[in-house]
């Protein structure tokens, strides 16, 4: 999946306490955009080095549908790449894309190869010698080296930026490896998963040579993957259930469970914030869900619809730290705006006696309930306490000022919000320094 950097809190580290999982008001999220309505969105990436920059794969019914769209403002607006044409007369389809820079943009389509531009997306041409027509997902890792998944050859690669591509893996792989999604497991190169027809997900961790099967449900067809943290979510579906595998890092056991959905589910997307953790599941027929890894009971995960009368399909999911991108099999992109997330901040360093001293302030986004505040010097003597608000806190710590050492404080807030009656306890360190 993907993948936009998420808000950092300056917080030393963070202890949950019992009611770790955020809920929000209003279950529907707001619609803030709506880009190319009735469209088939097929395949979509983000620009990391600059996340404004969207490229994404259309699908269409017909010969000359296949284009591909390029938006500079993360997604409000678009315009054609290729001069506003077609990657090729008969392209109707394309099924991956990928940044390998500002410049360079590689799309693989069903049945008409794979398609590179040296030229911002100017212009595609094919490349010659590639063996596969059908490429359903391609991939750029950390290292720069870029993974091709097919439906004939397998996983190919390229260390040339995409002008060059051999398949790491012995031929006799290539039936097992047909791929449907390709993902690069997170800070890592050669980590790789292969979301397979029919056989389940395979792993590679030497960069595509060899491959080992890690999670397999008969006659369940595995659709996506995500990560969070040092755990791992894949969502499937048979003719008449859907499932969420969940395993941690090391693939080794994965968890089975039914998805409490009346639709097939096809796409996964974690939906992350400084404590927790939601998860926001797609469909081929009613639109996105979403469910909390503690809702999992003896008859499966319960999930909620988020907009009932949703009726068309999804692609796949991206969440950021502020938006919901559902890339849709159907309805073009919508771009909804998340729930808040309640969150304590507190600085890390204060220093007391500089010009921006003033500028130093314990703040939250939501609306206290209670907040009960302890501060610790370095030989965990206690020397302050409050049941205060957080300007209780903040007049302390200026005013006392003077009368605490230079050196490093260990605090300690246990708090909940007026919005989230989920208790919220933190641990970090403040240095204040003089």
């Amino acid at each position: 999946m993907n993948n936009f950097r998420l808000q950092l809190f300056t917080l030393a580290f963070c202890l949950f306490s019992l009611g770790n999982f955020c809920r929000s008001q209003n279950v529907a999220p707001t619609l803030l955009h709506h880009q190319l309505k009735n469209e088939i969105i097929r395949s979509y990436a983000f620009n990391p080095l600059d996340q404004n920059q969207l490229i994404i794969g259309m699908k269409g019914e017909n010969a000359g549908d296949g284009k591909v769209h390029f938006s500079n403002d993360a997604g409000k607006t678009f315009e054609v790449l290729n001069s506003g044409e077609a990657l090729c007369d008969s392209c109707s389809d394309v099924q991956a894309v990928c940044f390998i820079d500002d410049k360079t943009f590689l799309a693989g389509t069903w049945k008409n190869g794979i398609y590179l531009s040296k030229d911002a997306g100017k212009s595609f041409k094919r490349i010659k010698g590639f063996p596969s027509n059908d490429i359903r997902s391609i991939k750029k890792s950390p290292s720069g080296i870029v993974y091709a998944a097919t439906t004939t050859h397998g996983i190919l690669k390229s260390e040339d930026q995409g002008r060059t591509w051999v398949c790491p893996h012995n031929a006799d792989m290539n039936k097992t490896l047909a791929c449907w999604s390709l993902e690069i497991a997170p800070r890592a190169n050669n980590i790789l998963y292969a979301l397979t027809f029919g056989s389940g997900i395979y792993k590679s961790i030497d960069a595509g040579v060899t491959w080992k099967q890690v999670a397999y449900q008969d006659k369940v067809m595995i659709w996506d993957i995500a990560f969070v943290n040092n755990e791992m979510y894949a969502v499937g579906s048979d003719d008449n259930t859907s499932y969420l595998f969940h395993a941690y890092l090391g693939d080794r056991k994965w968890k089975v469970s039914k998805l409490n959905i009346d639709a097939s589910v096809n796409s996964i997307g974690i939906q992350s914030n400084f404590r927790n953790y939601s998860i926001l599941l797609g469909t081929w027929s009613s639109g996105l869900y979403k469910t909390y890894a503690i809702e999992s009971s003896i008859e499966g995960y319960r999930c909620t619809e988020l907009d009932a009368s949703d009726t068309v399909g999804v692609t796949k999911i991206l969440t950021t730290d502020q938006f919901i991108y559902n890339f849709s099999w159907g309805d073009g992109l919508k771009i909804y705006e998340r729930e808040l997330q309640c969150a304590v901040v507190v600085p890390e360093v204060f220093t007391p006696n500089s010009e921006t001293a003033s500028d130093w302030n314990i703040t939250s986004n939501c609306k206290l309930d209670h907040l009960n505040f302890k501060l610790y010097d370095r030989w965990g003597e206690k020397v302050y306490q409050t049941n205060g608000g957080l300007d209780t806190v903040n007049h302390f710590m200026h005013a006392k000022s003077d009368e605490l050492s230079e050196g490093v404080y260990v605090y300690w807030i246990k708090t909940s919000f007026e919005s989230d009656p989920d208790t919220l306890s933190l641990k970090g360190h403040i240095s204040i320094v003089k």
